[in-house]
């Protein structure tokens, strides 16, 4: 249905030059998102086949997991072996184990283009039970899945064990799901680490993966939802596993190893960052070193920068620009690379790749009789920042290619106009310098900056210098809260001024690059900057009785809101103060999320209270079936259980509940049918049960002496035998009371035929 859907728009729209699609059934009838791009791909592809007037044919994708569905779906069409690649949305950080790959991943663990998904849930293995990673796996994949996972294992699973899944029918790149079912942390928490089931499990699945030779998986934060894993362990346990996995194996076929976190779990998405940080050295910073006057170390690549011909540069691959009919007449270099080349053999593959180049802007070749082993034919742009994607574009196929080697001819400068060699010389540069933050040099080893014509060679030196920032300049710092100085000669004033680029809004610290000609210059503007700092800089307290016994979760509110402004904050659990200090603004305004976050405090305090009265009075249970088929209770948690019974017996007029669990799943319970059900999804819905606890004189009750013992427990679900003296004595109150009682009922039931089943 939708393969004939965007057929038949794209044969009525085949008059015109463009077209605009959305994300079709993505929204309210849950299409997946992967089949969904797959298919729109697939459909404008063989349509692109057809002679058409259509040049511009459009995606447009509302939320973040579907345009991370259409730009896996475009990186597997630049890709033609089809390998799971990390998510190009927001390229992660490798930490790389040999041949391993390991980083985080902030999204959904269902929607991951991988060879095997990993999940946690009952040892029924019921996903559609199991919230948190479970749901995402089944609501990604479909409902049909649970259909091979109750094929291959009827019977479930114990704790611990794992259990390997493969697909029938494979959506997306997952051809196999690794389930397990955990003990809750308060029965795990005293085990040996290496004893523990998470520790296991994780162990087992690199092990299965690499015995059946898959090159990728992905883990979702095992435990943190409502098992209550401390997300700080589960992270240090999972890094520390496949760092141990790793060291014992020469050489293994699994290349990328991904933990997902959920991205509204924002204490897990911090625990895990925390980690990579601990293992990734100069994960948020670049060291970028000048090692001559036109050579740069970034990172652990070189830059090069020469005057020459770049045809004639041996490397692994030359970059140019180009267009998308691969029109060899236009463009100087296009024209040269023509003459020089194998024409035929160029030709050839171009005609076999012409149409990816319209859809990706670019394709590869062999180098076709130039010193290169390959020529990338890109696009060429209009404005440096449209060139600075499809450069980075570039440097992350050379890196999958696994080329060492690159050459860049100096793009956007030979069209006709004011001189640009300045603004592409930064765009080249800030390309170069964002590819290698984002973790992406293993393979790509040196850039070669190739300048034909002598008048630009210095012009985008100095403008690549400008934009890197190399270490040569000394550095004038003041302390966390106040203002950081950069100092510099006047006689670099030539250079261009580049933009003002907020890296990171929630930096706790400004910079200032000071021109000069003497020092005296210099050090009047210093105390200038320094007087002027000092009267806008104050230290505020903040006092609560609360502070004394402020929790983790609540310390970590604290933190946040000091990442938030632009200070320093100390918290003093022993006279209860919250020591705030920075610039005038930011201290005000960081003391009132303060004082805000302590009346939240005190506030959750007197609700916990509360809400262990009610719970000795009544409690709210949500009825479900165990293993064996049996009727169970389970109980709603405190403060939830204080929520329904104020709306229950409260005068407001409230009929619904809502509440959201640990994994931020949204539930509804309406009072008056006394049902449950998930927000998203009102067919899934269980029934409520509100229980009063009984108590006779001094706060005891005394069961009748033929009862089974029942413990500490107030309330049991016992199913009795029908042919029992108790059983008949209940069954006639029962007839009593629905024939004694109101009209409608003895309407509604015929006597002789009213039948008690259970």
């Amino acid at each position: 249905m939708l393969s004939k859907c965007v057929t038949s728009c794209l044969q009525r729209a085949s008059t015109y030059t463009s077209i605009v699609f959305p994300a079709l059934g993505t929204g309210n009838f849950n299409y997946p998102r992967d089949v969904v791009a797959k298919t729109m791909y697939y459909c404008v592809h063989q349509f692109d086949l057809s002679n058409t007037s259509l040049k511009d044919i459009r995606f447009l994708c509302y939320d973040n997991d579907t345009i991370r569905a259409f730009e896996r779906e475009e990186m597997l069409h630049l890709n033609p072996n089809h390998e799971s690649f990390p998510e190009l949305k927001c390229q992660p950080t490798y930490y790389q184990l040999k041949d391993i790959s390991v980083s985080v991943v902030v999204g959904n663990i269902g929607t991951q283009q991988v060879d095997i998904l990993v999940a946690a849930g009952p040892n029924n293995l019921r996903l559609e039970k199991s919230g948190g990673a479970g749901m995402s796996v089944i609501h990604s994949l479909g409902v049909n899945i649970q259909q091979d996972i109750t094929k291959q294992y009827p019977k479930g699973i114990q704790e611990g064990e794992l259990a390997c899944v493969k697909l029938s029918s494979h959506i997306g790149c997952c051809k196999v799901l690794y389930l397990t079912s955990l003990n809750a942390w308060k029965e795990q928490e005293k085990v040996k680490d290496t004893e523990k089931q998470i520790y296991k499990f994780v162990n087992n699945c690199l092990v299965a993966a690499e015995k059946a030779g898959y090159r990728s998986i992905a883990f979702p934060a095992l435990g943190t939802g409502n098992l209550h894993y401390p997300c700080h362990l589960v992270a240090k346990y999972m890094y520390d596993i496949v760092e141990q996995f790793a060291s014992i194996k020469q050489k293994t076929k699994l290349s990328y190893v991904y933990f997902v976190v959920y991205e509204k779990d924002s204490k897990v998405i911090q625990a895990f960052k925390e980690e990579e940080r601990k293992r990734v050295p100069g994960l948020d910073s670049v060291n970028v070193k000048s090692i001559s006057d036109n050579v740069f170390q970034i990172g652990n690549l070189q830059l090069s920068i020469e005057k020459g011909d770049i045809l004639s540069k041996a490397c692994d691959a030359v970059l140019y620009g180009s267009n998308e009919e691969l029109d060899f007449t236009k463009g100087n270099l296009s024209s040269e690379i023509y003459q020089r080349c194998n024409t035929k053999k160029l030709q050839s593959e171009c005609t076999d790749k012409k149409g990816k180049m319209a859809w990706h802007e670019i394709i590869t070749t062999s180098g076709c009789g130039l010193p290169s082993k390959f020529i990338f034919h890109v696009c060429s742009k209009q404005r440096p920042d449209d060139w600075k994607s499809i450069i980075k574009k570039s440097l992350y196929k050379a890196e999958r290619k696994q080329l060492k080697t690159l050459s860049l001819p100096a793009f956007g400068t030979g069209a006709q106009g004011p001189p640009r060699e300045e603004l592409m010389g930064k765009a080249i540069a800030e390309s170069i310098l964002e590819f290698v933050k984002e973790g992406q040099t293993t393979h790509l080893q040196h850039i070669y900056l190739i300048i034909f014509q002598d008048k630009m060679v210095q012009p985008m030196l100095k403008a690549v210098r400008f934009s890197l920032k190399p270490d040569t300049i000394e550095r004038y710092s003041l302390p966390k809260g106040n203002l950081a100085l950069r100092q510099k000669s006047v006689l670099e004033q030539h250079l261009p001024i580049p933009d003002v680029v907020v890296e990171n809004a929630n930096q706790s610290s400004v910079s200032f690059t000071i021109y000069f000609q003497s020092g005296n210059d210099l050090s009047v503007a210093k105390t200038m900057l320094e007087q002027a700092i000092s009267e806008k800089y104050q230290t505020e307290k903040q006092h609560d009785s609360v502070i004394a016994n402020i929790t983790q979760n609540e310390a970590d509110y604290l933190k946040a809101v000091e990442n938030r402004h632009a200070v320093i904050m100390t918290v003093d659990t022993v006279k209860c103060d919250v020591i705030i200090k920075g610039l005038v603004d930011e201290v005000m305004n960081a003391k009132q999320d303060i004082f805000d976050a302590l009346r939240k405090f005190n506030h959750t305090r007197h609700c916990q209270a509360e809400a262990a009265i009610i719970k000795e009075q009544v409690q709210w249970y949500l009825k479900d079936i165990d293993d064996k088929g049996l009727p169970t209770l389970d109980e709603y948690p405190d403060m939830i259980n204080m929520y329904l019974e104020t709306a229950y017996k409260g005068d407001s007029g409230r009929t619904e509940v809502e509440f959201k669990d640990d994994q931020g799943e949204e539930y509804v319970i309406v009072l008056r049918e006394m049902i449950e059900y998930l927000k998203k999804d009102r067919s899934n819905k269980v029934d409520v049960l509100r229980r009063e606890k009984l108590q006779g004189d001094g706060g005891s009750f005394e069961p009748p002496a033929r009862w089974d013992v029942q413990g500490s427990d107030n309330v049991k679900v016992i199913t009795m035998i029908n042919t029992s003296p108790e059983y008949k004595i209940i069954e006639k109150k029962f007839f009593d009371s629905v024939f004694g009682g109101r009209k409608e009922w003895t309407s509604k039931f015929k006597k002789q035929s009213l039948k008690i089943t259970k």
